[in-house]
């Protein structure tokens, strides 16, 4: 995933296709390629501020505004697939600009849980005590609930490594499979995890039937087993709700003022996942240097997971091996500043 600030919105829509939606969805393939060859689409999403260019919010927009636009459930393009999206797009561009305003690409995927545990196990293991696990960019807080599913981690021929079930979740909300890659330990058990939080600038709430709808178009089309997870993960909320806060994570007092809530008897861990990009360069920078800053005073740990360019600090920090063994369109996950494996974004695999 790029930064939000990218500016030519037709080199942005090729690099989507090519590094995120090429194994994930043909038809957001087939839009985004469309798109960067559209020279007069491109101009008109150009009049929107950066944070509104991204491919994924426009696509997203397109379809929250014209539902009919494309089922969930299709897996392939039809022959017309990109002439529809774009008139659609220029049919409805007025309501499309005002749902770009006003939403944010606040994608929730539970599964991506599965993808941190090795890291906040770590943690659990070295400090020998439970976690207070702090989400920034929570969305609707759907990944702090990891002990309602089934999290089966397996190696790449798909035999059993670990299965995580809770003992107080008799019956889980659904199952998760993570493919282990490579060497990465996966968590025999799930980590003890005694306070949680989310952080975001816009909360959205599992209650809410607009943003319930607003989550489950952010799941790109042809993703029936997201939808099904998304569908799981609100049930889970509803099990055991977690408070997400509002608050915008440049600031800098944020995150002072979260880390005062956590009790005393629990260590702090901070985690995010394909949040930064969405920040300006100097925001991601400072954010970065605020959490490093926390980890040195021993105020915190920080889990990162976001692309391999996102977070300047961490990239500074590959080692040539790790660097070269990296696959395209991997994301990085770091504990306190130090890479430590690479996943798939949509929380597939590790290695």
């Amino acid at each position: 995933m790029e930064p939000a600030a990218t500016l030519d919105v037709a080199a942005r829509s090729a690099r989507f296709a090519e590094q995120e939606t090429t194994r994930h969805s043909a038809v957001y393939t087939a839009w985004a390629l469309g798109l960067s060859s559209d020279p007069e689409t491109c101009a008109l999403i150009s009049t929107r501020p950066p944070r509104e260019r991204q491919p994924n919010l426009v696509f997203a927009a397109a379809r929250f505004v014209d539902p009919a636009l494309v089922p969930a459930d299709q897996t392939e393009p039809r022959p017309d697939e990109y002439g529809r999206f774009r008139d659609s797009l220029h049919a409805h561009w007025p309501e499309v600009v005002a749902v770009m305003g006003s939403h944010h690409t606040q994608t929730n995927e539970a599964a991506r849980a599965a993808v941190l545990l090795p890291a906040v196990d770590k943690v659990v293991q070295n400090c020998g005590k439970p976690v207070a696990l702090i989400e920034f960019g929570a969305s609707a807080g759907l990944v702090l609930n990891p002990e309602q599913f089934r999290i089966h981690y397996v190696n790449r021929a798909g035999q059993p490594l670990a299965t995580l079930s809770h003992d107080r979740v008799p019956t889980p909300v659904g199952e998760v499979t993570v493919r282990c890659l490579g060497s990465t330990a996966c968590p025999q058990g799930f980590p003890q995890i005694g306070w949680r939080l989310g952080v975001d600038i816009n909360p959205l709430q599992p209650f809410n039937p607009d943003d319930v709808h607003w989550l489950r178009t952010l799941i790109w089309p042809g993703q029936v087993d997201r939808l099904a997870r998304l569908d799981a993960a609100l049930e889970a909320f509803r099990r055991n709700p977690v408070r997400v806060l509002p608050r915008d994570i440049t600031r800098p007092g944020v995150l002072d003022e979260v880390l005062r809530l956590v009790p005393r008897d629990v260590e702090p861990v901070i985690v995010h996942s394909a949040v930064l990009a969405y920040l300006e360069e100097d925001e991601r920078a400072a954010f970065a240097d605020r959490m490093l800053a926390a980890v040195a005073e021993h105020r915190c740990h920080w889990i990162s997971n976001e692309g391999q360019q996102v977070v300047p600090q961490i990239a500074d920090a590959f080692t040539t091996e790790f660097r070269e063994g990296l696959r395209k369109g991997a994301f990085v996950i770091a504990l306190d500043g130090v890479p430590q494996y690479q996943g798939d974004g949509h929380a597939g695999w590790i290695l």
